[in-house]
């Protein structure tokens, strides 16, 4: 069908003249909000990636295997890493791998990365203060006039939104494409590369994935369980990573010429052995550098945090804090502040 504003046409129409056209050929930029839903209605059929480094990988195929521009037409891959973003990239073709793997901004990534927090389309467009608001629709039933007004109001907040999102991004002034920014992470890296931080390098391969799986960055979370709690203090952590990074002088990582490590074995256990509660609420606690001690941890019953698979699903491995005991003679690596926090 066709009115004045916009011409309907078929999946595959779409796929061939329009979609694959703009998207690989001229390398335009795709947009949308929770793009691996949006990309899903163009496929014929999917199959799941395998050797890819995640819990959840597919290939989305855009024409049936029958069509004769099968072969030389690439599906789309989507790599889900959590509930706020996925990789997506065109796949290669048959006898051509392919330097262009697409553009792909999904703004629900993208808002979630400029904000810190997740977002619906209507909210992130509340948030962003943009001038056309989001409509709801019955998704039931034939696709009526109605219907399509309504998903052409989608378009046209999605728009929008992604010219806000822009404007928001232009401030930092970073060379990184949209596309490439998965996190508020992304940005602070992009932001040192821009400016020329290199931080130094562990050279001690086995110390340097030691150190990575003891870093389980900021996380919040209910320690105490089942039990009746009388005094309790509401604490807002709306900026834990700035405050705990100019708490424990993190800087000093960020611009040191090299890192030498040391043992500090006896001087972590006569620490641990004298600290108190009291201790944390003072300044030269967190500012003494025997902080950023790495410990190998014989657990016993300690809570402490965990990297795993919390859900059925089998979601990529998030962090949980849980009552941890390890098998004996085996350890597991912690920075200090866990282990004061399983100490007291």
């Amino acid at each position: 069908g066709q009115d004045a504003r916009f011409e309907a046409m078929d999946r595959e129409k779409f796929v061939l003249s329009v979609f694959l056209p703009y998207a690989l050929d001229m390398r335009a930029v795709v947009v949308g909000f929770n793009l691996p839903f949006d990309l899903s209605r163009l496929a014929v059929d999917f199959a799941p990636k395998r050797n890819v480094k995640a819990t959840e990988a597919w290939t989305l195929r855009l024409l049936p295997n029958d069509h004769p521009a099968f072969a030389f037409t690439p599906g789309i891959r989507i790599q889900h890493v959590d509930a706020r973003k996925s990789f997506i990239s065109f796949t290669g073709t048959k006898g051509k791998r392919r330097s262009f793997r697409g553009a792909f901004v999904d703004l629900k990534t993208f808002t979630a990365a400029l904000t810190g927090s997740g977002h619906s389309l209507k909210s992130a467009g509340e948030v962003l203060s943009c001038s056309r608001k989001k409509t709801e629709a019955d998704y039931r039933g034939k696709v009526t006039a109605e219907y399509l007004d309504y998903c052409l109001n989608d378009v046209d907040l999605t728009a929008e939104l992604y010219e806000k999102c822009l404007a928001r991004y232009r401030e930092f002034n970073l060379p990184e494409h949209p596309s490439r920014v998965f996190s508020s992470a992304s940005l602070g890296k992009a932001a040192f590369r821009a400016r020329g931080v290199v931080p130094p390098k562990i050279e001690d391969q086995r110390l340097e994935g030691r150190t990575m799986a003891a870093f389980y960055a900021g996380k919040v979370e209910c320690r105490v369980v089942g039990k009746e709690v009388r005094d309790v203090a509401v604490l807002d952590f709306t900026s834990q990573y700035p405050s705990l990074f100019c708490l424990l002088g993190a800087e000093r990582f960020l611009t040191a010429g090299r890192m030498e490590p040391r043992d500090t074995t006896e001087e972590v256990r006569q620490f641990l052995a004298s600290l108190t509660a009291g201790d944390l609420l003072k300044y030269k606690t967190w500012a003494n550098p025997i902080i950023w001690s790495l410990c190998e941890v014989e657990a016993d019953g300690e809570i402490l945090p965990v990297r795993s698979t919390y859900s059925a699903k089998g979601d990529a491995p998030t962090i949980g804090w849980n009552r941890v005991s390890t098998k004996e003679g085996g350890t597991l690596p912690y920075l200090l502040p866990d282990v004061i926090a399983a100490k007291l």
